[in-house]
């Protein structure tokens, strides 16, 4: 992982800006230029600028609340699996709360979890305020996080196996087929970053990089309703939060 650093550009023709107004300016301007390149996540994103009154923090606080009130609120995300899929498997739709994770089944009935969110936050345990921050104004790195836990595929068996808190298990059944595509494919992107890999016990996952920047509109939410899609199953809602309900075919 790249970590930002401060770069100081100007120790070397400090004595020749103090001489010429017009390289201390340019002296100044390419040292600005170098700290913007830094993480955002060191200083406020571009245009949240704070006032001399000391309510900026207060007024962005209190936006960023509001949003996510509302979408606590009015955010529910609807699932439709398919009708009567051949060879059907299970998939469960794990609520943690504050985000999600999907739990594929194996040919063999053992089970996968995966899960998708900033690498800061979940990777590196970096849960201070301006890391949130920097993971609903910015593009962050992201993680892919993986675990294969034993079957057989119940809930009550899944529930025995997670070692972190769940609130809500949501059962559907897709094609197995779509399954094991869908598992092929997270589980190669997952294999590509193993020098990278990182196990954190508190999640009980093994994460890796993920190569799509995580923003407020791609979260672990919008990445769950991305792969049910892929295993036609219809999304319908805006899937920015962790709140889901299944509606079952007529």
């Amino acid at each position: 992982m790249r970590r930002p650093g401060a770069v100081h550009i100007c120790g070397t023709t400090r004595a020749r800006a103090a001489a010429s107004p017009g390289a201390a300016l340019r002296c100044r301007t390419e040292h600005r230029t170098t700290q913007q390149a830094a993480s955002c996540a060191t200083r406020p994103p571009q245009g949240a600028r704070f006032d001399k009154t000391g309510y900026g923090p207060i007024l962005e606080t209190t936006l960023i609340f509001s949003l996510l009130l509302f979408l606590s609120g009015c955010g529910t995300t609807y699932l439709q699996p398919p009708v009567d899929p051949p060879e059907p498997r299970a998939v469960f739709v794990v609520d943690h709360g504050r985000h999600t994770s999907l739990v594929l089944v194996t040919d063999t009935g053992d089970m996968v979890r995966y899960a998708y969110g900033d690498w800061r936050y979940y990777a590196d345990q970096d849960t201070r305020l301006r890391s949130g921050f920097a993971a609903l104004f910015c593009q962050t790195p992201s993680t892919l996080a993986r675990r294969d836990l034993e079957g057989p595929p119940e809930e009550a068996v899944l529930l025995a196996r997670l070692r972190v808190g769940v609130q809500t298990i949501h059962l559907l059944e897709v094609r197995g087929s779509d399954a094991d595509r869908l598992r092929a494919e997270l589980d190669a992107l997952h294999a590509q970053g193993a020098d990278q890999h990182q196990y954190v016990a508190v999640y009980d996952l093994v994460f890796a990089p993920h190569p799509e920047p995580y923003t407020w509109r791609n979260n672990s939410a919008t990445k769950i309703g991305e792969w049910l899609e892929a295993m036609e199953v219809l999304v319908k809602g805006p899937a920015l939060v962790s709140r889901w309900e299944v509606v079952r075919p007529e």
